[in-house]
């Protein structure tokens, strides 16, 4: 095995070890928003279906609101599955966007009809989903993954990292996910 693939081994134990002990020593945290009771704590496909709140072909399954450490401080995390192909999306929220999801909500809810209207918020995607270049996923714990997305649920992200460890990750655990640019070759 050559180094670069054994360093790259100890380094995702490592954060594997760090994952599951619980320390908290530089744990963020992050509340999950109820936009409406009519929604509860997520969004899903149907319900997005109903209040056209955010783009409505790009898979979406589900997409949650969280409100960070500092105040008016909000994040959205999107999961979808677009042509078999599973990604995740966490942005800033601003307050204008968080509220004018409320309203659409609102509106809906009293037979205002917003199907015909544009989605409250776009979702772009790159064409096409760079599927083959690796993910790296910072979690609540500040733990740093890098890998594959293999499948996402409404509240799971299945995750194969680089060095081929399967992992099951809680949404409502990941702080950012980045696409990288290049594509790992040989280890590499």
């Amino acid at each position: 095995m050559n180094r670069a693939k054994s360093i790259l081994i100890l380094i995702t134990l490592m954060s594997l070890d760090w994952l599951t002990s619980g320390s908290t020593a530089r744990a963020q945290k992050q509340q999950l928003v109820i936009l409406s009771s009519e929604v509860g704590p997520a969004v899903e496909e149907s319900e997005n279906g109903r209040y056209h709140l955010f783009s409505q072909d790009v898979g979406l399954l589900s997409a949650r609101v969280y409100s960070s450490d500092s105040q008016n401080s909000w994040r959205l995390h999107l999961l979808g599955n677009k042509d078999g192909q599973p990604w995740i999306l966490i942005r800033g929220l601003s307050t204008v966007e968080k509220q004018k999801l409320v309203t659409r909500i609102l509106q809906a809810n009293k037979n205002l009809d917003p199907q015909f209207s544009p989605a409250v918020i776009m979702i772009e995607l790159p064409q096409p989903l760079p599927t083959e270049n690796p993910v790296n996923l910072k979690l609540m714990d500040d733990t740093q993954l890098y890998g594959q997305i293999r499948l996402c649920t409404a509240d799971t992200v299945q995750f194969v990292t680089l060095s081929g460890v399967n992992i099951a990750i809680p949404e409502s655990q990941i702080l950012e996910a980045r696409w990288s640019e290049g594509k790992v070759t040989n280890g590499g």
